[in-house]
Parts: C-alpha cells; structure tokens; sequence
C-alpha cells in the first residue's frame, strides 16, 4: 500500500464513480473566537484560547466559518455519491450536491440526551430523521427506517451504499439491550439492523452481484459495539466478504483501518481523556495489524475517516471506484492544517494500492504486515502512517 504526499497532478483517467465521506461536522453556533476552553469556546475571555476556524485538541466543537469554508472547498469536487456518517448530519449537504446520491447516518450525537436512542414504536427522533431525510430515503423503506433507522440505495444495479444504524450496536447506549444470544432469546435493536442487514442488503447484493459499501457513525469494533451484537456483525462480514467492498465510519476523529474479525484484539483498556490515549491506540492497532498478518479468512478492513471538527486538523476524504467493478482504486485524504498562516484545504495524501489495479483485502492485510514489523525497513512507513492518524498535527511524534 502506498501513501503519496500531497501529489497535485490529476489523475489521466478519472473513474467515473466518486465517493465523498464527510463525518463529524459537530457545527456550535455559540462558538466564538477569542472563547475560552473553559467553557466550551462559548465565552470571550482574556486568555483569547480559541482560534477563528476551531481549536485543535480542545472540548470546543466546530464554528460556523470552518463548516462554510469546507462546504466552499466542494465546489472543486464532483461526487455521484456523498456519505455523511453521523454528528451534524443536516440539510445543507443536499443543496451543495443536488445531483448526488446522498446516504446520511445517525450519529450519537445527533441523538438527545447524548448516546441515547430508544427502540420502539413512535419512535420520535426516527420519525424526525425521516421526516428531515425524506428525499433521501427510499419511499418503499420509510417504514423500516422508522422503525430502526436503516436504509440502503441501489445507486446502479452493481452498486449498493447502505447506511447502518450503528446507535442500536452501540455499547454506550444504554436505551437498548445486547443483542440476543442463547441465553437471552428475545431479539433486541441491534437484532433487528442486523436481519435487516443480512437479509434486506447483504444477500440481495450477492445475488445480483453489486458490491455493497457499509456506511455508519460508529465503526464495528469490540471496543465500540456491545458484546454480542459485535460478535454477530462481525461474522457477517466474514460470510459476506465476497460483497462487502468498503466500510467508512467516522466518530473516532483518527484517520485509521482495522479489520472487524470475531476475535478482534483491539485494546479495550483505551482512555480517551488520558493525554496519551492515542498512543496506546496505535500500540494496539500494531499488535492487531501483527496478528491479521497470517488470516486467510479476514473480511474488508473498516476505513476510519478523521473529522471535520479539528479533533486535530479539519479534514474528509473522496474514494475513487474503478468504473466496472465498483472497487475502491484509491482515495485522496484532504486536510486543512490550521496551524498554516492561511489555511485552506488541500490533499495530505493519496493512498494507492501497492501490487493490485484495486485496493482489496490482501492489500490492506499486507500494509498492516509491515506496519506491524518491527524492522527499521519499516519505520519509515510507520512514522507516515502516525502522523495521517492524527491528521498531520504538527505537536505530535510516534512513540518509539
């Protein structure tokens, strides 16, 4: 796998399918610049903390001026597809891409109270989801997103984007239980998007023989999904990977992959709030890229897109598909880094598959090998690959 810094050029033969994923917007009116971090940017004060376009690694979220400037940055891209996946998911993405597909996903914080959404009939924030993403959905899968806030479009008959609702999956919502297993028999949420899953998207899918993309806020780990609900994803990604050709989640705000097996070994020791939780979290991503290496049965990595809330520094990314296939050839990383004296979005990098025409499994399975070596022929790769995770923050160095 090959990362490319900051190439310009454009490319001399353009698939004709484009993926634009955007997540994690988090747009705060109330912000202001000058706010301090005290109080969430909200409040001037003498300290002068936040900066006019966000705060880096601050508990501020987004001002207005940084989600136009990136809404203005569209005007160069022409995308047939725009995967929005969750926290801020409004409107205004449609009347800046009429023409696209559009294929929104419920976040955890586009919920109240905040991690919560319940499951059950009239149910009120699905019925607000549906009523403020009616030109987006499928009239014939209104009723099924209003009952678990899923829904998939065929953009071709070799195509299909679905958009899962990770929120029933999600170990923090405590609205809703763990996914049934044997000893608990009733089926839960989480159940009932992943029947849907397999039965409504997965299965037709292989039977027409589209490729599938997955969409969702929350990205399938068992660090994020609760116990058994992971586990019964997870072995449908294994059953259906001769389908599933991209999974693009957002919420973590690391630009990351990994590959959601049943027995993922993804740190579940994390803290967020620890000032070197992302340290540990690419420890673990090592150690788990180290022991996929030898998998002959690994499903297609989950691709982990950073966010436009300047977590680090603002970003999103556009995947290019090859025109027959619908496979993902490469995708381009742009990021604006806030730190520059005039910042403006432009490309951090340009991911490319090594060997292959398309980035498949065996692909990702040999990047991850040597990421994980721990050679000095590596190091190189390694030190690149830390520095997108963070989004090309300046402050921070890989841990030795």
């Amino acid at each position: 796998m090959l990362f490319v810094q900051a190439i310009q050029v454009p490319f001399l033969e353009q698939p004709k399918t484009d993926i634009l994923h955007i997540t994690d917007i988090h747009l705060d009116l109330h912000y202001k610049t000058g706010g301090s971090f005290a109080s969430q940017c909200h409040d001037v004060s003498k300290h002068k903390d936040a900066l006019p376009l966000g705060s880096p690694e601050s508990p501020c979220d987004a001002p207005l001026s940084l989600v136009e400037k990136t809404f203005d940055s569209f005007k160069t891209l022409n995308p047939q597809v725009v995967v929005w996946t969750g926290d801020n998911a409004r409107k205004m993405v449609k009347s800046t891409f009429p023409s696209a597909v559009i294929v929104p996903s419920i976040g955890n914080n586009d919920v109240h109270p905040h991690n919560s959404l319940s499951f059950g009939k009239h149910n009120l924030m699905l019925d607000f989801y549906g009523a403020l993403w009616q030109d987006m959905i499928p009239d014939d899968q209104a009723s099924t997103f209003q009952k678990i806030g899923c829904f998939y479009k065929r953009v071709n008959p070799k195509l299909i984007v679905a958009s899962v609702n990770t929120m029933y999956l999600f170990q923090s919502n405590s609205r809703v239980k763990d996914c049934s297993s044997k000893k608990r028999k009733p089926k839960q949420a989480g159940d009932y998007v992943l029947d849907w899953l397999e039965h409504q998207v997965l299965e037709p899918g292989r039977l027409s023989g589209a490729s599938v993309y997955l969409t969702g806020h929350i990205p399938p780990s068992i660090v994020n999904y609760k116990q058994d609900c992971y586990s019964r994803i997870a072995h449908l990604f294994v059953k259906y990977r001769d389908v599933i050709q991209g999974q693009f989640y957002g919420h973590m705000n690391l630009d990351h992959f990994f590959f959601p097996t049943p027995d993922q070994d993804i740190s579940k020791t994390m803290d967020t709030f620890s000032p070197s939780w992302v340290y540990h979290y690419f420890s673990s991503l090592l150690r788990h890229y180290g022991k996929s290496k030898k998998s002959h049965k690994l499903p297609y990595p989950v691709l982990v897109a950073p966010s436009v809330v300047p977590a680090f520094n603002p970003s999103y990314r556009v995947y290019h598909l090859d025109p027959k296939e619908y496979k993902i050839q490469t995708y381009i990383q742009y990021y604006m880094p806030l730190s520059d004296k005039h910042p403006k979005f432009k490309i951090e990098y340009t991911q490319t598959p090594d060997s292959a025409k398309t980035m498949t499994t065996k692909e990702w399975q040999t990047y991850g090998k040597h990421l994980s070596a721990s050679t000095n022929r590596h190091t190189k790769t390694r030190k690149q690959y830390f520095k997108n995770l963070v989004v090309g923050r300046e402050n921070h160095a890989m841990p030795h």
